[in-house]
């Protein structure tokens, strides 16, 4: 699960990776741009944490019906969600970083990036929130499949789009985005394949499906508050980008480095994390409150020595 979402966020790290290459500007550009991309993933998590919790508490109660009712729900609400994060990134986006005090060729460097990454938001949210279906059925191997593949994919389509190689249109920063979204696209249709074809994780009854409000409900009052939480980080960067205005490209640049180092530096504790919520929410809809306790202790443990790990590193190797 830690190496599942870990290829969720690396698509950001690897167009970092190649777009540095055009620039300080270009590589500020792209860190401004994150900040937004990250409400999208906090959304995505989220609501990826709501539905895999609310599958995995129905399946340990053994309301089967409920819990494949619950995927297509799942799939109702990435796509609204993600069509109107769309509209709002698409509309608000210059705005937003004209306050931050961006302007010239990196305001344009961040509309021309975002602009390309808002269109495929809605595939984005699908792709997501089919990871936390797997998850939620205890399976835990495919999201890494379908998240590899579209990395792949990404990873190979970087330097061609940005750099113009094998005959490829030299793109530059949009390069990097079209890459990053037709990477998820690809992913979207391996996920939708194993869904309604080889029906993994289970048989999804199109016809069977009837609205239910509780189902939405218990999706984001699991979903809600670990979105917004992690929106917070998204608004703390904003911040500390605003600060380095001053200092000019250099310094937002250099900040953009650090602060990858160090979201990878999380990424363990945020699997350990959903691999916790699956595991509470099978043991809750079981009644196994012993496990529950267990489960959570467990947790935070192992979290605690990775990250105690990861800080000793960078104490040792910060310079």
């Amino acid at each position: 699960m830690i190496i599942a979402f870990i290829f969720v966020t690396s698509y950001q790290y690897v167009d970092r990776i190649f777009v540095s290459q055009l620039g300080d500007v270009a590589t500020a550009a792209i860190g401004m741009a994150f900040t937004l991309q990250m409400v999208v993933i906090s959304l995505g998590v989220g609501i990826g944490n709501g539905v895999n919790s609310f599958i995995s508490r129905n399946l340990g109660a053994n309301k089967n019906e409920v819990a494949e009712n619950t995927i297509l729900h799942a799939f109702l609400i990435a796509i609204v969600v993600g069509l109107l994060l769309t509209a709002m990134g698409l509309l608000g986006q210059r705005f937003l970083f004209r306050q931050l005090g961006a302007d010239g060729q990196l305001l344009e460097f961040i509309t021309a990036y975002l602009t390309i990454i808002f269109l495929f938001t809605p595939v984005n949210l699908l792709t997501m929130v089919s990871s936390s279906v797997y998850q939620g059925w205890g399976d835990t191997v495919s999201p890494m499949k379908f998240m590899l593949l579209g990395n792949i994919i990404n990873l190979t389509l970087d330097p061609l789009l940005i750099f113009g190689l094998a005959s490829f249109p030299e793109l530059g920063i949009q390069g990097a985005a079209w890459a990053t979204g037709l990477g998820r696209a690809v992913s979207l249709l391996y996920v939708g394949y194993q869904m309604f074809f080889r029906h993994q994780p289970t048989q999804l009854k199109l016809r069977l499906f009837r609205l239910d409000r509780a189902i939405i409900s218990g999706v984001f009052q699991v979903g809600l508050p670990a979105s917004v939480s992690q929106m917070l980080t998204s608004v703390a960067m904003m911040f500390v980008f605003y600060v380095l205005n001053p200092f000019g490209s250099d310094a937002r640049a250099a900040y953009t480095i650090v602060f990858t180092y160090e979201m990878v530096i999380f990424l363990p504790a945020i699997g350990i994390s959903q691999a916790v919520s699956i595991l509470t929410g099978h043991n809750f809809g079981a009644g196994h409150f012993e496990r529950v306790n267990k489960v959570y202790f467990t947790g935070i443990g192992v979290a605690f020595s990775i990250m105690a790990f990861s800080a000793l590193i960078i104490i040792v190797f910060s310079t």
